[in-house]
């Protein structure tokens, strides 16, 4: 059964091939010039990219984790900075830690209340959302 469906596979593979040969006008099958083919491969790309966007991601959450379970003292700075709304860090963000870690718990903590007014400050800094007010029911227009 399996020899059946795979020439079935097969022949459906060789119509389309005809079939694109025909409409791009081929006189030799060109891979390249299949947009099928071109399809697939930008798919292909695509998933690609995203497996290798996953493991990144994947790869910096490790070390976030692996760097907070080896130096507590991070932690502080670590959530001063989530604060901040500074989430994506890189290896030299990384080695920043490192070295704060080895600081005193006191610098530490104002290290990480000086990000928490910084992220304040300029929450304040944002100009204020224009307020909305629905018009009162005297102005609606009817229909008639």
């Amino acid at each position: 059964m399996a020899a059946i469906n795979g020439a079935i596979q097969e022949h459906k593979e060789w119509r389309r091939i005809g079939h694109v040969m025909a409409e791009e006008n081929l006189e030799t099958y060109t891979p390249d010039a299949d947009p099928t083919v071109l399809r697939w491969r930008r798919e292909d790309e695509e998933r690609q990219a995203t497996e290798k966007a996953a493991q990144t991601q994947a790869a910096a959450a490790e070390a976030d984790e692996r760097l907070a379970a080896d130096h507590a003292p991070a932690q502080v700075v670590l959530t001063g900075l989530a604060r901040a709304g500074l989430h994506d860090l890189d290896g030299e963000d990384h080695q920043a830690l490192q070295h704060l870690a080895h600081l005193d718990d006191a610098t530490l903590h104002r290290t990480a209340d000086w990000l928490e007014r910084t992220r304040t400050t300029a929450l304040r800094a944002l100009p204020p959302r224009p307020a909305h007010r629905r018009p009162p029911p005297e102005s609606w227009t009817r229909r008639s």
